[in-house]
């Protein structure tokens, strides 16, 4: 099969490049490169990229794959930061909403029937009743997170009035390597791991009790690949949870960190919470159960620690973790 992947070379669009080449498809990275790097990508005959803003200027796909009948679009440009979203309005509504409206024309202008849109579980808001299934109600406290659910309502409008069908994964707290954690737009498991491997002291925004449903990236990446190619209705539109239905806080999670770093013996500082941070979250997955044939397969620890396996790191000097993080709505 062939499919293009808009934002290809970031964090979690790089694993799905990886998971479809695997399986035999063709893919067609278009990326900016401007929040990602290229080395994310690797070298394979079937893969072929294209550095291109979708804002910018038109994406020549047919410069690419010619004629050939294209399977599905994964849309993954965005900054997933809910504090650019209040620092950078503009630009933010451009690169979380408008490219969303730039990949919806793609589709329509080369006729690909599958749209995957990586939406996020920041549409929720702070939600009281956990699980969160995907028919509670939605309430967005931050920008980023109106920015996700107005896509999310493009994708339903488009994909009837043009005939092609969509399907938005809402991610929860997505770690794992390769994404910069020097980046603002890292969290707080990248945050955490680079302090604590330069011998840091590490700050909490809060009590610390506050829970998140971590999954790993090639989770996410192996559901993002299920969803590209499961029958759906034309002109239908879905949405899925992704997480592991489990919940993390904060304490826990540095508890879980100083096993695998026990060198690392510095304090816990505690600061006043941060504007949109929400107290608790965790996913219900049922309907990426049932629709996707997906269930998530890395246990948080194994997942950390397979993200400690990644980094590399100076033993004098901050940690040198250039490619590796979390993602964190």
């Amino acid at each position: 099969m062939r499919f293009v992947v808009v934002g290809g070379g970031g964090f979690i669009g790089s694993y799905l490049v990886e998971v479809l080449l695997r399986a035999g498809d063709e893919v067609l990275v278009i990326d900016s490169f401007a929040n990602s790097v290229p080395i994310n990508l690797p070298q394979h005959a079937r893969l072929r990229v294209l550095k291109q803003d979708i804002l910018a200027e038109p994406c020549t796909i047919e410069d690419q794959f010619g004629t050939e009948v294209i399977d599905g679009l994964a849309h993954l440009a965005a900054i997933p930061s809910v504090q650019a979203s209040w620092q950078s309005l503009v630009s933010s509504h451009q690169n979380n909403l408008s490219t969303t409206v730039a990949a919806v024309q793609l589709c329509q202008r080369w006729q690909i029937p599958r749209l995957i849109f990586t939406s996020s579980a920041a549409v929720y808001g702070d939600q009281r009743q956990l699980p969160i299934g995907e028919t509670q109600p939605l309430k967005p406290m931050t920008p980023y997170g109106l920015q996700k659910l107005m896509g999310e309502q493009y994708l339903k409008l488009f994909a009837e009035k043009f005939g092609f069908s969509a399907i938005a994964l809402r991610l929860f707290n997505v770690f794992g390597p390769r994404q910069a954690a020097n980046s603002p737009y890292s969290g707080v498991i990248s945050t955490f791991t680079q302090r604590m491997f330069a011998g840091l002291p590490i700050t909490v925004y809060g009590d610390g009790a506050q829970s998140r449903d971590f999954i790993y990236v090639q989770d996410v990446a192996g559901a993002l690949a299920k969803a590209l190619k499961i029958s759906a209705r034309v002109g239908s539109f879905t949405v899925c949870n992704l997480g592991t239905q489990s919940q993390v806080s904060l304490l826990e999670l540095i508890q879980i960190l100083q096993e695998l770093i026990p060198d690392w013996t510095q304090v816990v500082h505690f600061s006043a919470p941060r504007l949109g941070d929400i107290q608790h979250s965790q996913a219900n997955i049922q309907r990426a159960v049932e629709i996707l044939d997906w269930r998530p397969r890395w246990p948080v620890k194994e997942g950390l620690a397979e993200l400690l396996n990644h980094l590399s790191f100076s033993s004098k000097d901050i940690p040198l973790i250039n490619n590796y993080g979390i993602s964190i709505d």
